[in-house]
């Protein structure tokens, strides 16, 4: 009983949940994505322009994608120099690692360059 007793206290403390305090990282939101590419599908509508945006904002080069390219295309504007479009129907999925590796290429001619 004794040696009963002891295990259970033994997986009491090790179970035991310490208090753990958070380390408050204060981040600049204009470079938290700083160096970073993101596919955003359904870029030429609301929700996903607005993604870019934000993505853009904090640093992120951004390639949109979705099936409407004169959307795209006036999207990539209004979003600049850190936006690039994609042509994609998603629901062909066949042509979907294609896409995907030639939206992989569309910075990286720039990384070069830059």
């Amino acid at each position: 009983m004794k040696k009963l007793k002891k295990l259970i206290k033994k997986i009491i403390l090790v179970t035991k949940v310490k208090r753990i305090e958070p380390i408050i990282n204060i981040t600049d939101n204009e470079q938290l994505l700083k160096g970073k590419v993101a596919l955003i599908t359904g870029g030429s509508g609301g929700i996903g322009f607005a993604i870019a945006k934000t993505f853009i904002e904090s640093g992120c080069k951004v390639i949109i994608s979705g099936t409407n390219e004169q959307k795209l295309k006036e999207n990539q504007e209004k979003l600049g120099e850190n936006c690039k479009y994609i042509k994609i129907n998603l629901t062909n999925v066949k042509e979907i690692k294609d896409k995907i590796q030639e939206a992989d290429k569309l910075f990286r001619r720039n990384k070069h360059t830059s």
